[in-house]
């Protein structure tokens, strides 16, 4: 495994005060968020990249192309991202926010606030879309400031 996503991991067990947080055998890790929220770090040996997914809802199904075609406003020029994703799993429908991260790119604390933008870009998507039914997801981007989930 790569120096780089070791150091990465040890910066994030101090920042997030967790001692055991590690990759597993598979190089993954998932982390719980309070509020219900889980995120999955994936580590390519081969690329060099840290994927980081955390599954935020479902899309509506009572107007999937119209919930659909919201949340690819929210992904246009990151309006509502912040530079992440959002994806619908095909055969689900399942909304994902995701983002790549090469650790070796960036300096140990910018990874760090890469991955604090990502979980609090991901909790904010995954608090609006428990009531996806009252409104537009693109109007999330006005939104997208405040207090850090993992900070309080």
């Amino acid at each position: 495994m790569s120096t780089s996503i070791e150091h990465f991991m040890q910066a994030l067990r101090q920042v997030l005060s967790l001692p055991q947080l590690a990759l597993n055998d598979e190089r993954v890790c998932a982390l719980f968020i309070p509020g219900g929220l889980q995120v999955q770090l994936e580590w390519d040996d081969a690329q060099h990249t840290l994927l980081m997914l955390a599954h935020v809802g479902q899309l509506d199904t009572q107007d999937p192309g119209a919930h659909a075609q919201r949340l690819l406003a929210a992904n246009f020029l990151f309006a509502g991202t912040r530079g992440e994703a959002l994806s619908v799993e095909p055969d689900t429908g399942r909304v994902f926010v995701c983002s790549q991260l090469e650790p070796q790119q960036v300096s140990l604390d910018h990874a760090v606030e890469i991955f604090s933008r990502f979980v609090d870009t991901a909790q904010r998507w995954h608090d609006h879309l428990q009531g996806v039914g009252t409104g537009g997801d693109a109007s999330l981007a006005h939104t997208l400031k405040g207090t850090h989930p993992l900070r309080g």
